[in-house]
């Protein structure tokens, strides 16, 4: 590509093509990646800290053990997003499926600051305590403005890691 004033246009063809701006992300199982990007969890807790602030997409992994399936059946994550009652085992997978999305980008959070959690004890609810890990050694990442979008096919990774912006919508971004 080569650059032409603000435009960007590739060797041969007469269009012009922006580039391909990418967004942070940040891979997290379910059933938190969920709890997350419904506004439900004002912090995750990392092992690692992050210079990053700003928005942050949520890729949830690709897979949903059982042990954390059976999870979303007691409290507290129960009391926050319901499952159905009386379920047959496939309404229950269908519900698993509808809340929880697998190997899917399904929103984005707005990371304000990284806090040691041994700094931040007095602020945290006994539901979030629930939510994360709060031991010692680790980082609370303090999160807001979580919006869900339609969830779509993406690739979690380790850390953080950037995905194309384009895969989501701009009142998200």
């Amino acid at each position: 590509m080569t650059r032409r004033g603000q435009s960007f246009v590739r060797q041969g063809c007469p269009h012009p093509h922006p580039p391909e701006t990418r967004l942070k992300a940040l891979s997290l199982k379910q059933p938190w990646a969920t709890l997350v990007i419904r506004g439900l969890k004002k912090f995750e807790t990392r092992s690692w800290k992050t210079s990053h602030r700003g928005r942050l997409a949520i890729v949830s992994s690709k897979t949903f053990p059982y042990e954390l399936k059976h999870l979303c059946l007691a409290e507290p994550f129960r009391g926050v997003i319901k499952p159905p009652a009386n379920a047959t085992p496939e309404e229950l997978q269908q519900w698993y499926d509808e809340e929880y999305p697998i190997g899917m980008l399904i929103g984005t959070v707005k990371l304000l600051e990284c806090h040691p959690v041994a700094f931040m004890q007095a602020r945290v609810s006994d539901q979030e305590r629930a939510f994360g890990d709060f031991g010692p050694d680790r980082f609370g990442w303090e999160i807001v403005e979580a919006k869900r979008i339609v969830p779509t096919a993406a690739r979690g990774s380790l850390g953080l890691f950037d995905v194309p912006d384009l895969l989501i919508p701009e009142d998200a971004r």
